[in-house]
């Protein structure tokens, strides 16, 4: 039988139902309830609590012991630093909680517990126990704490496209005013220029920008097409060795001075069912972008066999990818460097176009030595599908061909170079009068530099800066009259070129000078020290009024 409570407290209550009823709600609650001696003797065990401890509801305690039967309470040393630990609390109820407390019931994962200690009148002191099972609590606390975590993600994730998105339109701004800017300016100068060789200098020019326009034109365009899921393949088999010579004589005129392309041939006879302009537009901005990033050396590409897959790669031996942004390069609007030009979108389109094609790409780099970007693609081609004959009539090399170059380029048929920045010199010193006042150009884009050229050179004497460490330099050296300052350049950009030249001087007018034209960008060339703005592509007339009106102010 369950022990009477009058043996707990160790006397008898004046109303005997009272007692009674009091027991008998103690011995049915819910909760965990036992009372146990000093000496480990257990006195009192509710119905909840002898259920977990395997114990009938009748059966007798006397002399039964806590170590006995408790998976928590295993040694009678254990039992003691407990009871100490009541004891010390003097009164005040203290509150454990214990994890899996029953091993032969799992489903009891956590169990808070509140022990109290009680003197009887004799002086024998009682440990008093209640549990309760907070395991559906857990399971709450758990699946909030699971959804604050979602919560979290999808905020940082629409936190960071957020961001990715103002930063692409930020971009998008600058790529497409810069080109549009050289194409609008040298169109206008075109009509004004007498000489013959200055005009078709001029519209090589804007042939070159307009090309540039249309790739990003074309870049979002792909885009729009992926993101709706209606880009298009045309597959049909492709021999592989003359699409890759297609690429070379597409590009070796475009590569870098002291960079050479080189292909390097494979099987010629391997042909493949795939979409072969995808595949050029994969290789063509793999390459392209490696011209943004290699200055000398080689970039080579080619393919090869590799089991059931054809092999890709594209190597150049430029500046590298940091190892902080390999895993990035690949996201929508990601640059590994923001001061060269680009969307941030070419990388990202080939890799959809790849996977859309059932291969995989991927990037090895070592900063400052070599990038490698490779991707696959299924080497099949349906047996029953047959070459037409003119297909391989006009795909076979011809016999007396020579093998592909190294990145010669024919001198007859070279297009015109673009003019080499100007040396970072006064362009008239030694013939200045005192009269013409010196413009110090600040401006990695040289089709840029040569439109300000065309328009100024007449009435001032130009200073050209590559980069914001040369404007600085320059700036010392020239003493100009006034500084054009483009905000995006490589080494050093517009802003902090600006704050270190403020520090020398603070009279010199500096016009901040480019293709970002959001009020945050202006806002931020003020603060830097900039005492105008002016955007690309601009009106002749603005930049006139806007020299003179710096150059020769009171």
């Amino acid at each position: 039988m369950k022990n009477s409570l009058k043996n707990v407290a160790g006397e008898q209550p004046d109303n005997s139902s009272i007692l009674t009823r009091m027991e008998d709600i103690l011995f049915h609650s819910k909760e965990y309830i036992f009372a146990a001696k000093e000496d480990c003797t257990l006195i009192f065990a509710n119905e909840q609590w002898r259920r977990y401890h395997s114990l009938d509801t009748d059966s007798s305690l006397i002399g039964m012991k806590m170590t006995e039967i408790s998976p928590i309470i295993i040694s009678e040393e254990m039992w003691t630093q407990f009871v100490t630990r009541v004891k010390q609390a003097k009164g005040q109820q203290i509150v454990i909680e214990l994890s899996n407390p029953m091993p032969l019931y799992p489903e009891l994962e956590l169990l808070e517990g509140t022990l109290y200690y009680q003197s009887d009148e004799n002086g024998a002191g009682i440990i008093w126990g209640f549990g309760r099972d907070k395991t559906k609590q857990l399971h709450h606390e758990q699946e909030l704490e699971r959804q604050n975590e979602k919560l979290k993600e999808a905020k940082e994730k629409a936190e960071n496209s957020d961001h990715n998105k103002s930063a692409f339109l930020a971009n998008m701004s600058h790529e497409i005013r810069t080109p549009l800017n050289a194409i609008v300016g040298f169109s206008r100068i075109i009509a004004e220029s007498d000489r013959a060789e200055d005009r078709k200098n001029y519209y090589d020019m804007v042939a070159s920008n307009s090309e540039r326009l249309l790739q990003l034109i074309n870049e979002i365009l792909d885009l729009s097409k992926m993101e709706a899921g209606r880009i298009e393949f045309v597959i049909a088999p492709v021999r592989l060795h003359q699409m890759c010579k297609e690429v070379y004589e597409a590009h070796q005129f475009r590569c870098p001075e002291d960079v050479k392309l080189i292909f390097e041939p494979s099987d010629d006879q391997i042909r493949i069912s795939t979409d072969k302009n995808r595949i050029i537009q994969v290789l063509s901005n793999l390459i392209g972008n490696a011209f943004k990033f290699t200055t000398h050396g080689s970039i080579s590409y080619g393919y090869r066999r590799v089991g059931k897959q054809i092999e890709f790669h594209v190597t150049d031996t430029g500046t590298g990818i940091a190892p902080e942004k390999i895993d990035t390069v690949f996201d929508r609007f990601v640059k590994a460097n923001n001061t060269v030009q680009g969307t941030g979108l070419g990388l990202s389109i080939c890799k959809t176009i790849v996977e859309k094609l059932g291969g995989d790409i991927s990037v090895a780099s070592i900063p400052n030595r070599q990038t490698t970007f490779s991707f696959t693609l299924p080497n099949r081609l349906e047996e029953e599908e047959e070459m037409p004959s003119l297909f391989d009539t006009e795909m076979q090399p011809k016999p007396a061909e020579a093998p592909v170059p190294q990145a010669q380029q024919p001198a007859a048929e070279t297009p015109p170079a673009p003019v080499a920045p100007a040396a970072p010199t006064p362009a008239s010193t030694e013939s200045n009068d005192g009269q013409r006042k010196v413009v110090l150009v600040a401006e990695d884009e040289n089709y840029n530099y040569i439109l300000v050229k065309a328009i100024l050179g007449k009435k001032y004497d130009l200073v050209h800066a590559v980069d914001g460490i040369k404007a600085v330099q320059l700036f010392k050296d020239s003493n100009p009259d006034v500084i054009l300052m483009d905000m995006r350049m490589p080494n050093l950009g517009g802003l902090d070129a600006t704050r270190i030249i403020r520090e020398l001087s603070a009279d010199v007018p500096i016009i901040a000078f480019t293709a970002f034209a959001f009020d945050q960008d202006k806002q931020a060339a003020y603060e830097a020290g900039c005492n105008d703005f002016l955007t690309k592509p601009f009106r002749q007339e603005d930049l006139l009024d806007i020299i003179v009106k710096w150059a020769f102010r009171a």
